[in-house]
């Protein structure tokens, strides 16, 4: 909500915790929260897997990947909130804080609850990552 506020979005918080419990019952206990700001008409796309890392290089904290795909439309012009829930990716790491920084990078990892993920991580390193 603190987010949406500084863009001076509105966002209703009942809605934002519906969502919110709905995930925690499919086992995805974090969300990556986006403004998005149309400059022109394009197509927004965003993909399971999709990376969002920590803004400051070697932060301990965790990088999310986008649990469930979004196409919203963003008209030119327009503002538009988003809300995806998210896997952590670093199970070692403490949890993430602070603003992301999108990549071009999907994870192959996705899928699944969080326990799910990490294991499939687990298991292509065959350690901890």
């Amino acid at each position: 909500v603190r987010l949406f506020t500084d863009h001076q979005v509105d966002v209703v918080r009942d809605d934002l915790e519906r969502k919110f419990d709905a995930w925690r019952q499919e086992g995805l206990d974090f969300a990556v929260g986006l403004v998005l700001r149309g400059l022109k008409d394009p197509p927004v796309v965003i993909p399971v897997g999709s990376v969002y890392q920590q803004s400051s290089i070697g932060s301990q904290a965790q990088n999310l990947a986008i649990a469930k795909p979004a196409s919203p439309m963003v008209a030119a012009s327009a503002t538009v909130p988003l809300i995806l829930p998210a896997w952590c990716l670093n199970q070692s790491f403490s949890p993430p804080k602070g603003p992301l920084v999108p990549t071009p990078l999907i994870t192959v990892s996705a899928g699944g609850t969080q326990q799910d993920v990490w294991e499939r991580i687990n298991n292509r390193y065959r350690r901890s990552p």
